[in-house]
């Protein structure tokens, strides 16, 4: 089954999403001020007090650092704090919330700070997951099935020169819902090129 194209609104959509998921848009919609919160939060943490840390850490950085802003609870930003770690945290020798503590107590480590560090990213990592399905949903999720496939038509013609022949062959309606998952590794793709440059001069320097 094929389905028609060159149709503005199928532009549209798809110059949104893309500028929606652009590397600079998102570092500064969501990286940005997760690290200026990062930044103002104080703490004079001994190992002794890891738990109330991190849990007023996350307490902080949702209140101040993501949008929309958080109010929890100590016992809220306990539980995540704790959740996050363990879904998240990779440690020197294993992963997870019991291994955050172990790092954070080990002398050879450099204490609570590389836990928040590494627990800020594991909060964007997540906030830009949450953003990413947003857009799709909001841009994606109401058209009707035959819009969807000129936005994949419209897509397929931009990627086409870098496509496998197996993909170059392939029509609209057969990669329609795998949209996601193309404007994803179409943006990666981007985004390595970019910095090709800056790659080629560090190799050169090497």
């Amino acid at each position: 089954m094929k389905c028609s194209r060159s149709v503005p609104q199928a532009d549209n959509t798809l110059e949104r999403i893309l500028a929606l998921l652009d590397e600079a848009r998102v570092r500064n919609e969501i990286d940005e001020p997760i690290d200026a919160a990062v930044a103002a939060f104080e703490s004079s943490a001994s190992r002794r007090r890891f738990h109330q840390v991190i849990s007023g850490f996350v307490q902080h950085i949702y209140r101040h650092g993501v949008e929309p802003h958080q109010e929890l609870s100590s016992t809220q930003a306990s539980a995540e704090a704790i959740a996050l770690l363990e879904r998240g945290y990779s440690g020197a020798q294993a992963r997870g919330y019991d291994a955050a503590l172990l790092d954070a107590v080990n002398p050879r480590h450099n204490g609570i700070e590389v836990i928040l560090a590494q627990l800020a990213e594991i909060i964007k990592d997540n906030e830009r997951r949450q953003y990413t399905h947003w857009v799709f949903a909001s841009c994606l999720g109401r058209l009707a099935w035959s819009e969807r496939c000129r936005v994949a038509g419209l897509l397929l013609d931009r990627l086409r020169p870098y496509l496998t022949p197996q993909l170059q062959r392939c029509v609209a309606a057969q990669v329609v819902d795998e949209l996601p998952v193309l404007i994803t590794t179409h943006l990666s793709s981007d985004a390595l090129l970019r910095h090709m440059p800056d790659i080629s001069t560090s190799l050169r320097d090497i």
